[in-house]
């Protein structure tokens, strides 16, 4: 693999996601904010929602009810290049979010906003992971992060979501500050229903030795989240390897 210089995302969409096409691009800064929010697709649906996750609860204990932050609206702002993106987050529980996802997302009255960490290693290539059996996102590649979480909330009602993206980032995979250099900026994703904000991280480590760094941290974990890594240079290594729908849109902006 040739050794370079990790580049730019290229912009799909300079004004504005416009509506549910799939678009890439960078901001230079994001705000989040909780507020309350009674979640329409929720009153339409609770009665097949607590069926759904009884029958879900049953063959997978593993899954816990507990709060996750969606995005009830979001706001793109160019005024002042290059950027800023106001998201306003909303809580709910998992079981509501479980079954929007098993309803294939169909529903316009919210956004499954959740943050990214993307890494790359020395020559450029970026990190994906696949979850272990058993957790929601089961067999697909993605960048390490996930929900934002109510902890990650402070008593102002705002979010720190770069602060919130290292620390899944820590969780997952091990590395933290000590192994990372954050890139300035957010990368905003929008496919269809999702929105990644994504916070871009530079290792001095080439991709084996990376890979090998992570891979001693799942051994000494307890029950590790991630069954495998892959570093990725180039699209053609994406065959054959099933991505989340947003990382088919973001790769090739950042490959």
């Amino acid at each position: 693999m040739h050794r370079r210089m990790p580049p730019a995302p290229k912009i799909y969409c300079r004004d504005s996601f416009g509506g549910l096409h799939p678009s890439v691009v960078r901001v230079a800064e994001c705000t989040c904010e909780l507020a309350h929010y009674d979640w329409p697709y929720v009153q339409r649906n609770k009665a097949d929602i607590d069926r759904n996750w009884a029958q879900a609860a049953k063959s997978n204990p593993a899954f816990f009810d507990g709060i996750v932050l969606l995005s009830s609206s979001y706001r793109l702002n160019w005024s002042t290049p290059p950027g800023h993106l106001a998201m306003t987050l909303f809580a709910t529980p998992f079981r509501n979010y479980l079954h929007w996802r098993h309803d294939g997302f169909r529903d316009s009255d919210a956004i499954d906003g959740f943050g990214s960490g993307i890494i790359r290693s020395a020559d450029g290539a970026v990190l994906l992971i696949r979850q272990q059996p058993g957790n929601v996102n089961e067999g697909l590649y993605y960048f390490p992060g996930g929900f934002i979480d109510n902890s990650d909330v402070d008593a102002q009602g705002r979010v720190d979501i770069a602060a919130s993206i290292a620390r899944e980032v820590k969780e997952e995979t091990g590395l933290g500050p000590a192994d990372l250099v954050r890139v300035p900026g957010f990368i905003v994703t929008r496919a269809g229903p999702h929105l990644s904000v994504g916070v871009e991280f530079q290792s001095p480590l080439p991709p084996a030795a990376l890979a090998a760094r992570i891979e001693r941290f799942l051994a000494d974990e307890c029950d590790p989240e991630v069954a495998e890594v892959s570093f990725i240079a180039d699209e053609l290594e994406c065959d054959g390897i099933k991505l989340a729908s947003y990382c088919d849109v973001l790769l090739p902006a950042l490959l």
